[in-house]
């Protein structure tokens, strides 16, 4: 009688994980692996950036370290020494 309920007891952890491996997981891969590929295409649909139309003229100044945009009046300094004849 020990016997036969120790086998049922291991036939019936093994066909647990056998269910397991076969149905469960594959379905929480399938569900990571969708949600990766929509925060991708998010993320790329971000960094395209705003979308012109056709003909359309769009200009951006750069921008320093701490966000603001730089504003030059000029070109850029040019470190000089004279020289005396």
């Amino acid at each position: 009688m020990g016997l036969l309920r120790l086998l049922l007891i291991f036939g019936l952890i093994y066909f647990g994980f056998r269910f397991i491996f076969r149905m469960v997981i594959p379905w929480l891969l399938g569900r990571y692996v969708r949600k990766a590929q929509q925060n991708f295409q998010e993320s790329q649909h971000e960094a395209q950036g705003p979308q012109y139309r056709e003909g359309e003229v769009h200009i951006s100044k750069p921008k320093d370290s701490n966000g603001s945009s730089k504003d030059k009046d000029g070109g850029d300094y040019v470190d000089y020494e004279e020289v005396k004849d």
